[in-house]
């Protein structure tokens, strides 16, 4: 706070990685003591947090696979499970990646129910148009790994965003 920072946002990189991706919703995983951590220390730092699994499989990829299929109810209980731990550990805002697909809307309402603001992360090569679904139920988009060169993608995120001024990027 004292050098200006706003907020910050964690992404977890586990001690341990298993097949189901289970620190990233245990209570007392990394993300989940950094945020009590931060909060602990600080009255006004926006804290926001990443739902993802990738980073806490052993394999590496964002849902719970079995037998080379990913097992979409799964996953979709355990990213629930991440946010709300999340939330209880005291995140202000909580991030979900676009690519969750028609699941989104449901996501985000969950974590505004939980009394936190709703994040859309959106990677480079994801098409802004999945934004205009969810629009009215989130609170702001993070770009992640945008570059100037990135451009083509900003752009337009703006232009869907311009119409609803309580939503930032």
């Amino acid at each position: 706070e004292s050098l200006g920072v706003g907020g910050v946002i964690l992404f977890g990189i586990p001690s341990a990685k298993d097949d189901v991706g289970s620190e990233a919703y245990d209570d007392e995983g990394i993300v989940q003591m950094a945020v009590r951590a931060l909060k602990d220390q600080t009255e006004s730092l926006t804290v926001m947090t990443d739902v993802c699994l990738c980073q806490y499989t052993s394999h590496g990829h964002c849902g719970v696979v079995r037998d080379g299929e990913v097992l979409n109810d799964v996953t979709l209980d355990l990213l629930a499970e991440t946010a709300v731990s999340h939330a209880k550990a005291g995140a202000d805002v909580i991030t979900i990646h676009a690519e969750a697909g028609p699941h989104s809307y449901r996501s985000l309402q969950m974590i505004r129910a939980l009394g936190c603001k709703a994040g859309l992360a959106l990677n480079p090569g994801t098409h802004v148009a999945v934004i205009k679904p969810v629009i009215e139920v989130i609170d702001l988009v993070i770009c992640p790994e945008m570059a100037l060169e990135h451009e083509i993608y900003i752009t337009p995120t703006l232009q869907i965003l311009e119409p609803h001024p309580g939503s930032m990027i």
